[in-house]
C-alpha cells in the first residue's frame, strides 16, 4: 500500500497502543485511591458534605459521568465502587438529622427506594376469613329497626 507521495505506508502492529483521545486523568487505581482518600479527609476536616460531584471535581473530572466511566477501566472497579459507597454513607448518616429530605433525594438518585409492604392475606398468603359481627341491641332499639333488616343483620337474639 502506498501513500500520495509514493512512499509505503507503515501498518500499525496490534501491540502498539492507539493514540485516540486524551490520556487518562488518573493513571492508576492507587492514584485514584490516594486522591479519593485525600478528598474524604478534606471534607471531614472542613465539615463539608461528601458528594459525588465534589469527588468528581476534586479528582479533576469535568462531569460525574467521567467518574462513573472509570468503573469500567481495568483495576478501577473496586475503588470507584468504594468511593461511591463512602459518599452514600455520608448521605445515609444525614437521614437521622432534623432535615433529611436532601439526603433522601440524593439516595433515591443513587438507586435507593421507598418500599411499603402491606399484607392483605394470612401468613402463607391465604385469604383472611371474613370477621363475624354480632350486634346486640336493647329491646327498645329492636322495635325501631324493621324485622327484615334485623334478620339480615343478625340482630334477633339477645346477648347471652
Amino acid at each position: 500500500m502506498s501513500t500520495k507521495n509514493g512512499t509505503k505506508a507503515r501498518k500499525k502492529k496490534a501491540t502498539e497502543p492507539k493514540a485516540n483521545g486524551r490520556p487518562p486523568i488518573i493513571a492508576t487505581p492507587e492514584e485514584f485511591e490516594y486522591l479519593a482518600d485525600w478528598f474524604f479527609a478534606c471534607c471531614e476536616e472542613d465539615g463539608a458534605p461528601l458528594t459525588i460531584t465534589g469527588l468528581a471535581l476534586f479528582l479533576g473530572f469535568a462531569d460525574r459521568q467521567s467518574l462513573y466511566d472509570y468503573h469500567g477501566r481495568d483495576g478501577f472497579s473496586c475503588i470507584v465502587k468504594r468511593s461511591r459507597l463512602r459518599v452514600e454513607h455520608g448521605y445515609e448518616c444525614r437521614l437521622g438529622g432534623s432535615k433529611p429530605t436532601g439526603a433522601i433525594f440524593a439516595l433515591k438518585n443513587m438507586g435507593w427506594a421507598d418500599n411499603r409492604s402491606v399484607q392483605l392475606g394470612g401468613p402463607d398468603g391465604e385469604p383472611l376469613p371474613a370477621p363475624s359481627v354480632v350486634v346486640y341491641l336493647p329491646d327498645h332499639d329492636r322495635a325501631v329497626i324493621p324485622k327484615a333488616v334485623r334478620e339480615r343483620m343478625g340482630v334477633n337474639g339477645k346477648p347471652g
